[in-house]
């Protein structure tokens, strides 16, 4: 494995003692991540590397390089360190720096309030399990477990959320999980779902499923249907469309309506106790009937 080496440039300096001699540059503490045996870790006499090994921070207590895989194997990591050579040991406990400098975050399910950072992703404390229940089980990120609230991950430029809300800002290339709306870079959209203005009462509706754009009344009642109709001409079946609307009362009579169709204009309307009907059309003219009987006929030519 490659080492890889942790180092700083940067001082800190003391306040001068209450005698009112010179201060002396003192050390700079920085973090440099999870302990690792082949990682070579240098302190100077500004800077010192600490380091979290089996949930504790050590410190470097001595003016060195150190790489884990290079020293014997009962102090090769900061724990038998100091186990084994106490205050003189290269790396000590970080405990009397903590009140002092802001734990700095450096590794995995490091915590900063809510925010959690593991690897490429900074993600909420708070989320759901596999059963959709709230959990702040973080440590479970990357099982079922747990779905964070909102998710960053930095590789990918990916973000998650479960409630988003966003004042303004550019999109493109926008979809649903399923592909059902789709809204392109050059802006086109594509909708394979059905569409409702309203859950009921008066509204549109765009079904893909049968090819239509239905509107409904305040009665649920349907009041106007665009659709597909299957024609055959000279033994060709061809897809033509067709418009109807109608008028319909509340007991569910239909008193007009309109068909309209490539080719022709059919109306009816109910008079008291009649029907009077009429059909367009430019190859047989225009055409009256009342109560299916032919009262005037005007040919088209």
């Amino acid at each position: 494995m490659a080492k890889k080496q942790i180092v700083a440039s940067t001082f800190n300096v003391t306040a001068a003692p209450e005698d009112g001699a010179k201060g002396s540059r003192g050390q700079l503490p920085y973090p440099a991540g999870e302990y690792n045996l082949d990682t070579d870790y240098i302190c100077t006499d500004m800077v010192a590397p600490y380091v979290l090994y089996e949930g504790i921070y050590y410190v470097m207590n001595q003016i060195t390089t150190w790489v884990g895989h290079g020293v014997p194997s009962n102090i090769n990591n900061p724990q038998k360190d100091y186990a084994v050579n106490g205050k003189k040991a290269t790396w000590i406990p970080f405990e009397n720096y903590k009140a002092i400098y802001v734990e700095i975050l450096m590794a995995n399910f490091a915590k900063l309030a809510s925010a959690v950072f593991s690897g490429d992703y900074m993600f909420s404390q708070q989320g759901v399990d596999a059963e959709g229940n709230p959990t702040s089980s973080y440590e479970k990120f990357g099982t079922e477990e747990f779905t964070p609230n909102l998710l960053f991950d930095f590789l990918r430029g990916l973000l998650k959320g479960r409630n988003i809300e966003v004042d303004g800002g550019v999109f493109k290339n926008i979809r649903s999980p399923n592909n059902s709306f789709i809204i392109k870079e050059n802006g086109d959209i594509e909708i394979v779902g059905r569409i409702e203005t309203s859950l009921n009462g008066k509204r549109v509706v765009i079904d893909p499923e049968t090819n239509s754009i239905k509107m409904y009344n305040q009665s649920e009642q349907e009041v106007m249907i665009m659709s597909f109709m299957d024609s055959e001409w000279s033994g060709e079946v061809t897809s033509i469309p067709r418009l109807r609307m109608q008028r319909i009362m509340s007991s569910g009579a239909v008193t007009a309506l309109a068909d309209v169709s490539p080719g022709s204009i059919a109306l009816r309307s109910k008079g008291i106790d009649v029907f009077y009907d009429m059909t367009i059309s430019p190859v047989s003219g225009i055409t009256f009937i009342r109560d299916g009987v032919v009262t005037k006929s005007y040919p088209s030519s």
